[in-house]
């Protein structure tokens, strides 16, 4: 060894060894070690070559000098190993290359919290287990993660996240990568992460899905973005899912895109620019559809000038219409009908069509300032009931007379079959209890501005006329349901009575100024307040001889038929003379007279011949 280079004494056999000779001996032994030490490297005076160390199982490198750094040298032909230790730094320095043999781990920790190991038996993986991996660095823009890939191959680098399980389900969460920092005030926030899920984890149905979340306005982290297989093959969806096109959603260029899907969809198949659209059929303000083949097509007899919304079909037969429903079976519509074979209006038709077969389904109501007016339904048309309602044409003005109201009920066509034409009704509305209706018709008369009530129909049947009269035509008639001719009346004003004329026990028939001229009692009594005048010649009679009866203009009355008199006869027509000597021939005798003038006759053949003259 070095400083020990030769021994102190030689001894032979039988020498005696004096205490100096050993202390000599080791003294020198103790000089070399104490001061340079030795190598043991099998050179001249520093002993054979360590190949073993032994002792109670710890060696102790070094003498605890404060502040030296201890050296372990592995000293190779052409290249050296350095183990050094850092006395100052509490650390371990290699200058060298360590290998770890296959499958042979690091451990980190007491409890092997973090382990590292080299898996030859796989695919050559180095794995690591354990909780969490930090890089840490206080250097700007570090520290950097570079996948490096130098094969001259198409293939890349892969960063891969691998979740095992035997019970792997939808929605779970493969991995995530987040991006944390602080907020102004220290506390630690998650501003970003990426996240993907198992969306189906059925077997031959895979489906991935990627998330996309940031931190919103309070430092929640909401998902912005999704993107995922779809049930079809070679088919993914990405979905803006917070898009509401007011505060937040896709952006283009800065620009928020405020319009919805379904807008968007609209323009399906559309390849022209906003600038320059190219449409079928176009001209100047018509209105845009889709056609079959998801293509934009002008329509030509729809247009829209900014004011005005025109729906014009200049073809033959064309009747355009427009219908507002659920389906064509439930509908309304407004139509324009065109004569046949022309493109000329013949009407305009408001229909409805429904599967309800009530008899108010389907109605038109007309709905004027928020208030309903009027309803059309299946019997007929209705006002509301919220205010008196009045039908009519509006008032002219100036000097232009007033325009009339027709009310037509329904006619057949003519023809030679008898058919029957509509009725009119008119209907005073209904009351309840004691309460009454009636129909009041008013007309205007010389000399007003208004029409007044002139004729009232009542609700007990009663029509009433306030002026005026009834006229009907000559020879018209006026009866009943039975007797529809009971009274006629000529153009001469001769009342025809079909039938008997009855009126109340002691009514009366008289005239304006004389109300009772004629008085019949229950007996039948008729009786006269003045004369009874017939006209010149006119008759009297019965049924079966109506002139039995006749007056002459100069007062003669003729008989027809005999006169019975059952009581006496009077009068300046009638004389009483028992001798018979004014001879009169126009004069009648009373019986008293023509008995006593034939009791003067002397001969009963006077008598009977006397009566024979009289008749």
């Amino acid at each position: 060894m070095a400083g020990y280079a030769s021994r102190q004494s030689s001894y032979t056999t039988g020498d005696t060894i004096d205490a100096s000779d050993s202390n000599d001996e080791f003294d020198a032994i103790v000089t070399a070690f104490g001061t340079s030490g030795h190598t043991h490297d099998g050179t001249a005076g520093n002993g054979g070559a360590l190949s073993k160390l032994t002792g109670s199982n710890s060696i102790t490198i070094g003498a605890a000098t404060a502040g030296t750094d201890i050296t372990v040298t592995f000293d190779g032909e052409t290249n050296d190993g350095v183990f050094l230790w850092m006395e100052d730094e509490d650390m371990f320095k290699y200058s060298d290359d360590i290998m770890i043999v296959d499958n042979e781990t690091l451990i980190f920790g007491s409890d092997s919290d973090w382990t590292i190991k080299y898996d030859e038996s796989g695919d050559d993986d180095l794995v690591l287990t354990g909780s969490d991996i930090s890089v840490e660095s206080s250097t700007s823009a570090k520290p950097v993660m570079t996948l490096f890939n130098s094969n001259a191959d198409a293939n890349g680098a892969t960063f891969k996240f691998k979740k095992d399980g035997t019970s792997a389900a939808t929605s779970d969460v493969i991995g995530n990568i987040d991006f944390l920092s602080e907020d102004a005030g220290a506390a630690a926030t998650t501003y970003g992460r990426i996240q993907s899920t198992i969306v189906d984890v059925t077997a031959g149905g895979e489906q991935g899905g990627i998330d996309f979340y940031v931190a919103e306005n309070d430092g929640t982290l909401t998902k912005g973005m999704s993107i995922q297989g779809a049930s079809s093959d070679g088919d993914i969806t990405v979905d803006i899912s917070t898009h509401d096109g007011t505060a937040g959603g896709l952006k283009l260029g800065g620009t928020l895109v405020t319009a919805t899907a379904s807008e968007l969809n609209a323009l399906d198949g559309f390849t022209g620019t906003v600038s320059s659209v190219s449409l079928s059929g176009s001209t100047d303000n018509t209105i845009a559809t889709v056609t079959g083949a998801n293509a934009l097509a002008g329509e030509a007899h729809l247009t829209f000038d900014g004011s005005d919304l025109k729906l014009l079909e200049d073809v033959n037969d064309g009747s355009p219409s427009i219908s507002v429903g659920g389906a064509d079976a439930e509908k309304g519509m407004i139509q324009a009908v065109f004569d046949s074979g022309a493109q000329t209006l013949n009407y305009l038709e408001i229909s409805t069509a429904t599967a309800d077969g009530g008899t108010d389904a389907g109605k038109i109501r007309f709905d004027v300032d928020g208030t309903d007016v009027v309803e059309i339904d299946d019997g007929g048309i209705t006002f509301t009931n919220g205010a008196n309602w009045e039908l009519g044409v509006a008032a002219t003005s100036g000097t232009t007379a007033g325009k009339g109201l027709t009310v037509s009920a329904g006619s057949s066509a003519t023809g030679s079959a008898n058919i029957n034409g509509g009725d009119l009704t008119l209907s005073s509305g209904g009351g309840d209890g004691t309460g009454t209706s009636k129909i009041d018709f008013k007309t205007k008369a010389n000399g007003t501005d208004a029409a007044a009530s002139k004729m009232q129909l009542s609700g007990a049947g009663v029509l009433t006329l306030s002026s005026g009269g009834v006229i009907v035509p000559d020879d018209g008639d006026i009866g009943s349901a039975s007797a529809t001719d009971a009274i006629q009346i000529s153009s001469g004003g001769i009342v025809t009575f079909k039938d008997d004329i009855k009126i109340k026990d002691d009514g009366t028939i008289g005239s304006a100024s004389a109300a009772t001229a004629m008085t019949i009692d229950s007996s039948g009594i008729v009786s006269f307040v003045d004369d009874i005048k017939i006209k010149d010649g006119g008759t009297i009679g019965t049924a079966t001889d109506p002139d039995s009866i006749t007056i002459a203009a100069a007062g003669a009355v003729t008989f027809s038929q005999n006169i019975t008199a059952n009581g006496t006869i009077g009068g300046t027509a009638v004389k009483d003379e028992d001798t018979m000597s004014s001879n009169s021939a126009t004069h009648l005798a009373t019986q008293q007279s023509i008995k006593a003038y034939a009791d003067t006759k002397a001969s009963q053949s006077d008598a009977t011949a006397l009566a024979i003259a009289l008749g």
